[in-house]
């Protein structure tokens, strides 16, 4: 009896000194006083610049490497700020086919010439790219018509609808109404008040115990490619296109979400044809599309109904990811398809897309 004591005293006294280190490591790894440990941390700002929108964009004849993650990559910008060749050549108001989008656009993580739009531009050089790595529907409307307004000459359109675009919605209705009322809304609040709510402990656990919760987490869903948090069927990012009641598109929800980014996307649309410029889609699966969601997944239904009567391209990579999700498996495929970890596409996954859209540029029927 005495001998299982010392057993259950010596358990408890490991359990307790493990969560007493992770406490400190985490709330000491979070604290802004311990910036000085991160010796490799770099200024970016000094490679940004406001644009004539209010923007925070590249600067303008940029060249140097950034790290997104674990990825280091380089990235140049031409004499307007747009990601370029490093070896630029024939810069002018001519942009030809315009593509404009989120960050999977943009490349991030890979050097241009391993991005879809760097092979494409290889063989096309009448393309440009005026993704910022962050523009949503709205920011790629306003951008095309500042540059429109400016004198350039855009000969197309194609819009990169990002899985991403749906949430940016439901945040651009949250900070709209916050100017005109006070959030100081806590969390506990919004859970009925009590800290022993089940989300107020997840809450409390996740933001304590770091290392705890990330071990938890990976023996729970042991089945899932590694980060875990990304892959889950809840990441908010990208869960609306099989989970219409998914939390993180309050307080509008997914389906008026996605109504307000159609009106945004009509608006863009309209001002295109008035001014004569063909007008394009296109629409590349998340992992977690391939790992949750079907091949005519919502995401790919919405541009295939918006560009019937529209569109003069509609490139929709979701048959040609799931088509070599089936020739392998959902994990592998994700491993084979995305940067590691990521959402946003791998060297591989790029070929894929550039394949797609050489072919629809060619011949876009």
């Amino acid at each position: 009896m005495i001998k299982i004591k010392k057993y259950i005293f010596n358990f408890v006294s490991i359990i307790i000194t493990i969560l007493l280190f992770d406490f400190f490591y985490t709330n000491i790894s979070n604290s802004k006083y311990f910036n000085f440990l991160d010796k490799n941390k770099e200024d970016l700002s000094k490679y940004y610049e406001k644009n004539d929108l209010n923007r925070t964009v590249l600067k303008k004849n940029l060249n140097t490497h950034f790290n997104y993650n674990k990825f280091e990559f380089r990235i140049c910008t031409n004499k307007f700020g747009f990601r370029d060749f490093c070896e630029k050549k024939n810069i002018s108001k001519k942009l030809g086919t315009v593509f404009t989008g989120d960050s999977v656009l943009f490349g991030k993580g890979l050097n241009i010439e391993n991005t879809f739009f760097g092979i494409a531009k290889e063989q096309n050089n009448k393309i440009t790219n005026i993704s910022e790595g962050d523009s949503g529907v709205r920011d790629s409307f306003n951008k095309v018509q500042h540059l429109v307004n400016k004198g350039f000459k855009i000969d197309k359109i194609i819009y990169f609808f990002d899985v991403s675009d749906i949430q940016d919605e439901s945040y651009y209705y949250k900070n709209s109404i916050k100017s005109n009322q006070k959030n100081s809304i806590k969390s506990d609040q919004k859970n009925g008040g009590s800290i022993f709510h089940k989300e107020n402990i997840k809450i409390l656990i996740r933001r304590n115990f770091s290392l705890t919760h990330n071990f938890l987490v990976n023996i729970k869903y042991y089945y899932l490619p590694k980060p875990v948090y990304r892959y889950h069927y809840k990441y908010q990012r990208s869960a609306w296109t099989y989970d219409e009641n998914n939390k993180g598109y309050e307080p509008i929800g997914v389906n008026k979400s996605i109504d307000s980014f159609l009106l945004v996307l009509e608006e863009f649309y309209k001002f295109a044809n008035d001014k004569n410029i063909p007008f394009g889609l296109s629409v590349i699966p998340w992992p977690n599309q391939i790992l949750y969601d079907f091949e005519n997944s919502r995401h790919a239904q919405i541009a295939s109904t918006f560009c019937k009567t529209r569109c003069s391209n509609f490139i929709n990579l979701y048959p040609d990811f799931f088509r070599y999700a089936k020739s392998t498996s959902k994990k592998k495929s994700i491993q084979k398809l995305y940067l590691d970890g990521d959402m946003h596409l791998s060297e591989f996954g790029h070929n894929i897309t550039a394949k797609k859209i050489i072919s629809s540029l060619n011949d876009p029927s």
